[in-house]
């Protein structure tokens, strides 16, 4: 399981068995499930493997391990949310995702279990919730990329290698693309 927050809303990925998501409102210390707001996801088993909340509190994204795919959902201002719009990867081995500041979704992919095969890619979210591939696929020069995080000014974004123990630093443009930062592997911890 993992959980999304933003504002007084509170979203929780149930990740076994028929894989959904299901909205709170968070009031006085408790928690209150909002009505209509229980989601499954494309299918069973879908190995679902993280959740968040775009910036402006408009989206909600899923990734899916075992499809490959990443799920994306309309907030309402009620916190209910749409019905699920599925997406495919660009890449294999879709993990964690995050968004930038600036709204552009970026996503860890652990890649075809090839050693150093992870890789990374950007999407813009379109009104339809479907998404536009920006950089797909860039090497991490890593293995078993899982999880990604954005710096605060949106500016880069710095990738776990679990598998090769290292850190791989990538500059986000304005419009999303992603560049690998001079020698890509910003850190080792070996």
């Amino acid at each position: 399981n993992d959980i999304a927050v933003h504002g007084d809303f509170v979203y929780v990925l149930n990740t076994a068995g028929s894989s959904n998501v299901v909205g709170f409102h968070l009031a006085h210390g408790r928690l209150q499930r909002i009505e209509n707001s229980l989601r499954f996801l494309g299918r069973n088993e879908a190995g679902s493997a993280s959740i968040v909340v775009s910036p402006d509190g408009r989206f909600l994204q899923v990734t899916e391990r075992a499809a490959n795919r990443i799920d994306l959902f309309r907030v309402r201002a009620n916190g209910e949310l749409s019905q699920v719009v599925n997406n495919p990867s660009a890449a294999p081995g879709t993990f964690a995702a995050t968004f930038s500041p600036h709204g552009t979704l970026i996503v860890s992919e652990t890649g075809p279990g090839s050693p150093n095969g992870s890789t990374v890619s950007s999407y813009a979210v379109r009104a339809d919730l479907s998404l536009q591939p920006i950089s797909t696929a860039v090497p991490t020069l890593g293995t078993a990329n899982c999880w990604n995080v954005v710096t605060p000014d949106g500016r880069f974004v710095y990738v776990s290698n679990a598998g090769s123990a290292s850190i791989a630093g990538f500059a986000v443009a304005a419009d999303g693309t992603l560049s690998p930062l001079p020698g890509t592997v910003v850190g080792n911890n070996v």
